[in-house]
Order: C-alpha cells, then structure tokens, then sequence
C-alpha cells in the first residue's frame, strides 16, 4: 500500500503558491505545503485555481455552512474545513453550496501523512452532484492557514494562495491506461466513455486496459473467486465486499482481458451490454446475484457469432495462452491493486475527479497534449480557448485598430479646432495689428499733410487780398474812397 500511495502521488504533479500574507510566503519558500487529492469531483488539469483562503463554520462542514464574507475580487472561495463527522464529499457538497470553488479538509492526526490516505467517494448520485474539487492537507498547514484566518480582521488577515493542477505533457500521442474491475458499474462507465470517442482521436491516444486481478495472493482465501492457471492461483477481490462470492469474477475478468488482447472491435459491445443486463439499479448498481450466467449468457451469443479461434483458445483457461495472457496483466497492474476502481493514469499522471462526465475528463485528456488534437476543440472548454486565440483575437484587433483610427480621427478634429482658432486669433491679433499701423501711419501721414496745407494758405491769402481785394483808404477830406 505504501509503494502505491507512493506511486499515486509521484503521479501528479500540483504545486500550491502562497501568494499573501508576505511572512506566509516567505516561510513556504523552505517549506513544502502536503496535500493529497481527493478522488471525486472535477479537477481542472491543465490549469490554475488561484482565490482566498475562507474557514468554514461550522469547522466540521458537516452541515450546512453560514454564508461568507467573500467578494468577487477575492479570487475563486477556498473553504477550509476540519476532518471528521461525515464523509469527506458531504463536506464539499456543502461547502458548493455557498459557492466554493476548491475545498481544502484539514487532516487532525499529525502522525498520519495524507499522502496515504485515499479520500473516495463511491455513491453515484452524490458523484453526479459534486463538481468542484477538493483536497486532504496535514495539519502543520492548516495551524499555519489558521494564524492567519483567526488572527484579525478578515480583509486585513487573509490567506490567498494558487494550486496548479499540471498534467505531463506529450507531442502527438498520449497514452490512457485504465485499472478496472469487473463488479464496478464506474469501470464500465468510463472505460466505455473512452471506448466511444477512441476513433474521433484517431491515431493520437494509445488505450492500455487491465484488470484487478491478483497472483499468487496469500491473503485471499476466497476459493470461489480464484482460478488456477498451472502453478499459479489468480484471484479477483469484490468491489462491495463479500455478499456477492461465487459470481464468477476471476473468470468474468479473464473473459474480458481475452477479448481485449483478441477481439477488441467487439471489446466495447460486450461491456455495453454487461453494464446493462447485469447490475442492479436498485441496489446501488452493485452486480446482480446471478451475475455469472448473466455475463456466461452474453459471452456465449458473441463467441459462437465471432467463431475466433485465438479468442477461444485464450478463453480455454487450461490453454498456455490463457496463462500467457493473465500474466501479462499481472506484469501491468501488481503495484496498482487497492481496492478502488477504476485507476486512471493519463501520461503517467494518476487522474482524480469525476470519471463518468467526459466532458471533464477528455479536457484532462486535451490538455495532456503540447498541441491538443482536432477533437479536442470540440469540447466547451477549448471552443472557448479556441474561439478566444482566433475569432476573439481577430475581433480584439481590428475593434483595437478601430478604436486607434478612430481615437487619431477625434485627435486630428481636435487638434484642428484648437489650431483653428489659435490661428485665427493670431490672425485677428496681427490683422488688428497692422490695421492700427496703417492707420496710425494714415493719420501721421494726414496730420503732416495739414499742416503743410495750412502754412501755403495763409500767404497765398494775404498775396489774393493784396492783389484783388478791394481797398480802402481815406480820402484827405475825410470820406473813404474806393482806390
């Protein structure tokens, strides 16, 4: 179990950021902030939850949450909550109910690390309803979270941090390797999800399917579920624990690697109609009792249709190739064999979240890609992406360069009424200017013509009285005569 939580964990590859406070910071820059995924709601691979740190009340989140300060400038709520009380997905069910985006639980037993513990969820109506995603943190970082939550006010004392949620990235191909089970209703689900969109990816995905089946086991004695293939003992462990013994699951789980090896084109038909005949919507979508004649029944119609001599021959449990076969399935699953299924790795990186919406689950599988296919721009997510890197960024430029024609146009009439008018007033100014010259330069020229005019006049006067104005003198005798 060790080794597998091991392995789990070197499988994905998440980093947590500590954004503020700045002492916050500073201390995560020696310290490594734990914590361990849990394995249901939607976990956006491929990118970055950045918001603020919230604590939930009550702690235990086990009912339902009082509303919290948080605002939209905040980022995406954080809610962190304490371990205990109820199940884990309760916890983000009511944490989603006020609008958290990440759940953060806080694990009490500082001498359990969390990377070995699996939270699950099994219910699928409680999967169907949770869709955000949520983690498992030790309790070092939640007493550190906690000084600065409950040490004030909190727009003054808050915690914001980023988690990025990164998948190892391949060139053309990546690979998808499932671990499944055939008592498990989510194996069938999402391997048949899978199975149905295979050819839309063409040749860009390699699918790699192997079963829970355990070799040589000294811990289980349960005969009715084992098969002995020459000197080794193949045994298969119930999904739902042991009411359903005697079902015929190691030779279900042989069948089905056999078809898988030798008949895969009709590999997906015989799921589909297993997961519909032979599981009880009534009981949790456990198997039914009778599960090996259901599964016998709907084995027996497709091999005498197909008439494969390789797949019967691998189908004969006593056949060197059915030996051949379970071992190389025991080569590929013996350090993956916890009571869980389905295992989902994409590229190596082990993948948690809702497996049954392929929606989510082909946007991980997207976004393991350098240059994602054509298939993948089908999907919401990256018609978004896609329609935001050409028609938005076309439509941004040219709104960009409209709005610089335009904001030029505004500027040049701008520009041309003040320049307008300053002209004109200087025009008006140097025109009034040399006006008043002019006239100044009229009226000095007016003024010095006068006075020239009146100087001539006076004699010119005194010469026309002389000469032809009338004199006169008197006359010796007194009496005036004209002379």
């Amino acid at each position: 179990m060790f080794v597998l939580a091991c392995l789990l964990v070197s499988a994905v590859t998440c980093n947590v950021h500590i954004w503020e406070p700045k002492n916050l910071r500073d201390w995560y820059k020696n310290n490594i902030f734990e914590y361990s995924i849990t394995d249901f709601g939607s976990v956006p691979y491929g990118h970055s939850i950045y918001g603020t740190v919230f604590k939930a009340t009550p702690f235990e989140a086990c009912t339902d949450l009082s509303p919290l300060n948080w605002e939209s400038n905040d980022g995406t709520l954080i809610v962190l909550a304490k371990r205990g009380g109820c199940n884990f997905s309760q916890k983000v069910l009511n944490a989603q109910k006020i609008g958290a985006g990440l759940v953060l639980i806080s694990n009490d037993n500082v001498s359990q690390d969390v990377h070995q513990i699996f939270p699950i969820e099994r219910t699928k109506e409680r999967l169907d309803r949770i869709h955000i995603p949520s983690a498992l943190i030790n309790k070092k970082d939640t007493d550190k979270l906690l000084e600065v939550i409950d040490g004030g006010d909190h727009k003054t004392n808050k915690v914001e941090l980023a988690i990025q949620f990164q998948l190892k990235k391949s060139g053309d191909k990546s690979e998808v390797r499932f671990i499944v089970a055939v008592d498990d209703y989510r194996s069938y689900d999402s391997l048949l999800i899978m199975l149905d969109n295979m050819k839309s990816f063409e040749d860009s995905l390699e699918l790699l399917v192997h079963y829970k089946v355990f070799k040589n086991a000294p811990f289980l004695n349960m005969s009715e579920e084992c098969i002995e293939l020459g000197k080794d003992h193949f045994c298969v462990n119930n999904s739902f624990g042991d009411q359903y013994r005697g079902t015929g699951l190691v030779v279900e789980s042989e069948r089905q690697i056999c078809l898988y090896y030798h008949a895969f084109d009709h590999f997906p038909g015989y799921l589909r109609q297993v997961r519909q005949n032979c599981f009880d919507p009534r009981n949790g979508l456990q198997v039914i009792g009778t599960f090996d004649q259901c599964t016998n029944k709907i084995a027996a119609a497709l091999t005498k249709r197909l008439n494969n001599a390789e797949l019967n021959e691998c189908l004969d449990l006593k056949s060197s190739e059915a030996r051949r076969t379970m071992n190389l399935n025991h080569d590929n699953v013996k350090y993956f064999l916890i009571n869980y299924s389905p295992l989902i790795f994409i590229n190596g990186n082990y993948y948690k979240g809702n497996f049954d919406n392929g929606e989510y689950f082909f946007e991980a599988v997207c976004n393991s890609f350098e240059n994602p296919p054509d298939r993948c721009k089908d999907l919401e997510i990256f018609k978004s992406v896609h329609q935001f890197n050409a028609a938005s960024l076309f439509r941004f430029i040219a709104i960009s360069l409209g709005l610089c024609v335009l904001a030029a146009i505004i500027l040049v009439i701008v520009f041309y009424v003040f320049y307008k008018k300053k002209i004109r007033r200087k025009f008006d100014y140097e025109l009034n200017e040399k006006i008043n010259e002019a006239l100044a330069q009229y009226y000095r020229d007016e003024g010095g013509a006068k006075i020239k005019n009146d100087g001539s006049g006076e004699s010119g006067s005194e010469s026309e009285d002389e000469d032809s104005a009338p004199v006169e003198k008197k006359a010796e005798g007194g009496s005036a005569v004209n002379s």
